[in-house]
């Protein structure tokens, strides 16, 4: 698919993804799954799937019923109902809510925690194989009892 846009657009992107340090392809894919925000998806985030006059403690503007109306509601802002219970209820923007794994590709920031090969990763792998590892760990005897059960 092809998108047209104003070539002073492409270069304000260009500039976003310049200064922010982003991959265009990953920007453009997360805004696309979020322009397509299925139920589901929309679930997951723990946004309402309908856009009702009322948010988290604020008004949000009404959604008109006419596709037509609803369009154009949302043509200057089409994420802004989105983005606002996405930062409401985690805290962060939507180009930086993590997501499931399975959609790193359209990741437009990683912790480095996340990325294999990385310190911060081994780091991150080796905390949770010695918790997982405690876990596995059977009791330790009390140096009061030597191991003997008190009666």
């Amino acid at each position: 698919m092809n998108i047209e846009v104003r070539p002073e657009t492409a270069e304000a992107l260009r500039e976003a993804m310049r200064a922010h340090n982003l991959v265009r392809d990953a920007f453009m894919a997360r805004l696309l799954i979020f322009l397509r925000s299925t139920d589901a998806f929309l679930k997951y985030l723990e946004v309402p799937n309908l856009a009702i006059g009322q948010g988290t403690n604020v008004y949000l503007e009404e959604m008109p019923a006419s596709p037509m109306k609803a369009m154009e509601a949302v043509r200057d802002d089409p994420l802004a109902y989105v983005r606002f219970h996405v930062e409401a209820v985690h805290e962060v923007g939507i180009y930086t809510v993590p997501l499931p794994r399975q959609l790193d590709w359209a990741a437009c920031y990683l912790t480095d925690e996340n990325i294999p090969g990385t310190t911060a990763y081994r780091r991150q792998q080796k905390l949770g194989n010695e918790l997982l590892a405690m876990l596995d760990e059977t009791p330790a005897k009390s140096p009061r009892t030597n191991g003997r059960s008190r009666k």
